[in-house]
């Protein structure tokens, strides 16, 4: 009676490892920056440029091909290509789009990002870095008048190393359903949520006791205005 019951034991488990290399198998690549235009440039409205990109694979299988993306806000046309080759678990790339990207419009500016995407990628949280920009010029969107764009502003700011930033902004009532984000200067965000003031004459609260010491940049953006201010922990 054992020795009936020893081959199906067998069989299974040659069976369970033959399957574990394809269940741990990984398919994770992603954009860790954005090597030009760098973020904390400032960019030209009406301007055509180059869009070059640091990619990384953090798998455990080889990539052949992943769809690249790199946009500024929504009414932009998207930067939207292609990439095929043999991309090794570990490695990292530089690519540079064929087309150059169109500057047509920053109002919805807080929603760049540059994209990554294998298919059957395990990962889709890490596809992507978000590099923060500056824009001069006028954009190009009828009835959108530059000094709107002046509203949001700083009423003071507080940095207190390793644990808080603290800042106000004028009329801040008006900015209750605004985003704010601490970015670093590789275009990683490191905390973006919905502005919330923290007491009754409107300042806001964010953590940084888990951030490393460098440069960082805080951005709040409205459906129709964006702020930012470079801070140093």
């Amino acid at each position: 009676m054992q020795k009936q019951l020893l081959l199906p034991l067998t069989a299974f488990i040659v069976f369970s490892i033959s399957l574990s290399p394809a269940i741990y198998a990984q398919t994770n690549a992603g954009v860790s920056a954005v090597l030009d235009p760098v973020s904390g440039s400032t960019l030209i409205i009406g301007s055509s440029f180059p869009v070059t990109a640091q990619v990384f694979n953090n798998g455990t299988t080889t990539i052949t091909s992943m769809q690249l993306k790199f946009n500024i806000g929504i009414n932009n046309t998207a930067l939207d290509e292609i990439w095929t080759g043999s991309f090794a678990p570990g490695d990292t790339i530089t690519y540079t789009f064929n087309a150059q990207f169109t500057l047509n419009d920053t109002i919805s500016g807080s929603s760049v990002y540059c994209l990554a995407d294998a298919p059957n990628d395990n990962m889709p949280s890490n596809n992507s870095a978000y590099p923060v920009y500056s824009f001069a010029g006028s954009t190009g969107l009828p009835g959108m008048k530059s000094k709107n764009r002046d509203k949001l502003a700083f009423d003071h700011f507080i940095v207190i190393p390793g644990h808080q930033v603290r800042f106000g902004l004028v009329n801040s009532s008006n900015y209750n359903s605004a985003i704010v984000a601490i970015v670093g200067m590789d275009g990683k965000y490191f905390n973006s949520q919905t502005a919330t003031s923290s007491n009754k004459w409107g300042q806001f609260v964010l953590d940084l006791s888990s951030l490393p010491k460098g440069l960082y940049i805080v951005v709040i953006q409205t459906t129709s205005e964006r702020l930012t201010k470079k801070f140093v922990i």
